[in-house]
């Protein structure tokens, strides 16, 4: 469907009194013909997501993020508790059928933020997989929970545990205190 349909479907859509108030959206925007995204030229915020300044009649002037208003201008409003998600990974387009309306955590699991990287292993960093018996979720003070490696962990406290004991073995303290006093055993 070419740019200049969609943006006739969009102005049948029933935020089309905004729509019509806007044109001026519509100058800045390229279609990309290889992925079909609709390429933002105006201002993008420093996360890369298109945005514009605009003035509703009665209100001061707000900041949107173009894809939203878009989507809105299209589709209809935005459930609560969701938002959308490129599918085209591309934070600077703003076609609509593009979006994909999912709650937070689904669009955050979905990125490539550190959140997501971690969700997405199935080995610690030492090759262990992290399934079954071997996957240890933990809860922090929080409330957050992590997974970690239970060989990995068990090691770790044994380590821990070793070094204790020969720190606080009797043994270890009379060599120590031998030492210092520069008795020779």
């Amino acid at each position: 469907m070419a740019l200049s349909e969609l943006r006739a479907v969009a102005m049948t859509a029933p935020l089309s009194a905004l729509a019509e108030r806007y044109e001026r959206l519509w100058e800045k925007v390229i279609p990309e013909p290889m992925s079909g995204c609709w390429l933002w030229l105006g201002y993008r915020n420093e996360d890369g997501y298109a945005v514009a300044h605009i003035r509703i009649p009665g209100e001061r002037k707000r900041i949107y993020r173009v894809h939203r208003l878009f989507y809105e201008l299209t589709y209809g409003p935005i459930p609560a508790g969701r938002e959308p998600d490129h599918r085209c990974r591309v934070r600077s387009c703003v076609n609509p059928a593009h979006l994909e309306i999912v709650t937070t955590k689904e669009n955050v699991l979905r990125g490539e933020g550190i959140t997501a990287r971690n969700a997405r292993k199935t080995h610690c960093s030492y090759g262990h997989a992290l399934k079954n018996e071997n996957l240890l979720i933990v809860s922090r003070r929080d409330q957050r929970t992590y997974r970690i490696c239970r060989i990995c962990r068990n090691e770790r406290d044994r380590i821990r545990m070793k070094a204790k004991y020969r720190r606080d073995h009797p043994l270890a303290l009379l060599r120590d205190l031998r030492g210092r006093l520069g008795v020779k055993s």
